[in-house]
């Protein structure tokens, strides 16, 4: 609350009298001085600046087909897990609510490298071809996805996804 003290020219905010202005020093030389200062001041609660909740957009998964194993009950749980041999094709489709658009999905391999799956989204509904060229262990994950889309506001259960050198047998 901005309360002047013509006494003292000084602005009394709760308890604690500013003689000058904090930003540049100098004196207030009129209460109207100090309330144009009140009026923009970060000290004014009237000028609190809060932050927009926005709702994120969930990568929803509803079917995984070709893959050797993967999470029964995808909708009831938060990690995904799923695993396949190399160079085999897993779709996965779901629903995302955005727009028409193309998106790269990165997944990160355990030795850090991304690989990027390429993901189209029309009316809603989208399908991910995923093929890993070689064995190792790749997550996607909602910190991953912002790194790519921030600005598209994300996020996706974790996927894990183990593959396996495919082994030919005579």
């Amino acid at each position: 609350m901005f309360i002047w003290n013509q006494a003292k020219k000084g602005v009394d905010l709760n308890g604690v009298l500013l003689l000058s202005n904090p930003k540049t020093g100098n004196p207030w030389t009129s209460k109207k001085v100090a309330l144009t200062w009140w009026e923009a001041s970060d000290y004014n609660p009237d000028n609190e600046v809060t932050e927009a909740i926005v709702e994120k957009k969930e990568l929803m998964i509803a079917n995984i087909k070709g893959a050797l194993e993967s999470t029964e009950n995808i909708a009831e749980t938060q990690d995904i897990k799923i695993t396949v041999h190399e160079n085999e094709k897993v779709i996965v489709s779901g629903s995302l609510d955005i727009e028409d658009k193309t998106l790269y999905i990165p997944f990160r391999r355990d030795d850090g490298r991304t690989l990027d799956f390429v993901l189209l989204v029309v009316a809603g509904k989208y399908k991910m071809e995923l093929n890993f060229p070689s064995m190792g262990r790749y997550v996607l994950d909602t910190q991953l996805l912002e790194q790519e889309y921030l600005s598209l506001n994300l996020e996706v259960k974790t996927i894990s996804v183990r593959v396996l050198r495919a082994i030919t047998t005579t």
